[in-house]
C-alpha cells in the first residue's frame, strides 16, 4: 500500500556515509522513527474494524466488502454502520475524512 509523506514535515539529517574507494561523503538522510511519527500523525490510513472503531456518529470513509468505499458513521448503541439511506453490512475498515479543500489566498 502506498503512503505519501508531506516533504515539508521531514526533518533531514546530514550524515557522513561511505561512498566507495575509501571515501566518505555527507548525505541527507531521514530516520525511520521520524517517518513513522509523520505517517501516524497526519496521513489518513485504513484502520481495520477489528482493531478500532471511530467515535460515534462521526462521518468517516468505510470500505465495504473490500470493494466499495462510501461515507458512513458508526452507532455503538446498536453496533451498526449507517450511510444516508440504511445500515451497512460487511464494513471491513474505515479512515478519517480528509480536510476540506482550501484555495490558496492571494494577497493583493
Amino acid at each position: 500500500m502506498a503512503r505519501y509523506i508531506d516533504a515539508d514535515k521531514i526533518e533531514w539529517h546530514e550524515q557522513l556515509e561511505p561512498f566507495g574507494n575509501g571515501k566518505y561523503e555527507y548525505c541527507r538522510v531521514v530516520y525511520m522513527d521520524d517517518i513513522d511519527d509523520i505517517l501516524s500523525a497526519d496521513v489518513p490510513h485504513w484502520i481495520p474494524c477489528s482493531e478500532r472503531l471511530p467515535v460515534d456518529y462521526r462521518s468517516v470513509l468505510v470500505s465495504e466488502d473490500d470493494e466499495t468505499v462510501i461515507i458512513a458513521y458508526y452507532d455503538r448503541e446498536f453496533d451498526e454502520w449507517h450511510d444516508l439511506h440504511s445500515y451497512l453490512i460487511g464494513v471491513d475498515a474505515w479512515m478519517e475524512l480528509p480536510q476540506p479543500y482550501q484555495a490558496e489566498r492571494r494577497e493583493a
